[in-house]
């Protein structure tokens, strides 16, 4: 009995890691959902790194974030051009989505 709740603890604990990641502030890409401004780029995976470099000197969209709320801002900025780092946002935030 004490191995199946020791086994049933450790997996709700996985599962509140899964769905709450955001605890974890070392966590890059939740770091890039919540300000793609202040992440360190050098440490996204490199398929990222240009395109968040550059929207880190769009002074446009610099000055969009933060006068907009996030979700404003995700949507303005969900184009070709920063499709990448929209998607990495989407994929996060899918789990909490209600239907």
């Amino acid at each position: 009995m004490k191995d199946k709740i020791k086994a049933q603890l450790e997996y709700l604990q996985n599962e509140f890691a899964r769905y709450f990641p955001d605890l974890i502030s070392e966590d890059v890409i939740w770091q890039l959902a919540r300000n793609p401004f202040l992440v360190n780029v050098e440490l996204l995976p490199e398929e990222l790194e240009e395109e968040v470099t550059e929207l880190q000197y769009n002074n446009l969209a610099k000055d969009s974030f933060q006068s907009m709320s996030l979700e404003n801002f995700s949507i303005k900025y969900q184009t070709e051009e920063y499709s990448k780092a929209s998607n990495q946002r989407l994929r996060l935030l899918i789990p909490f989505s209600s239907m």
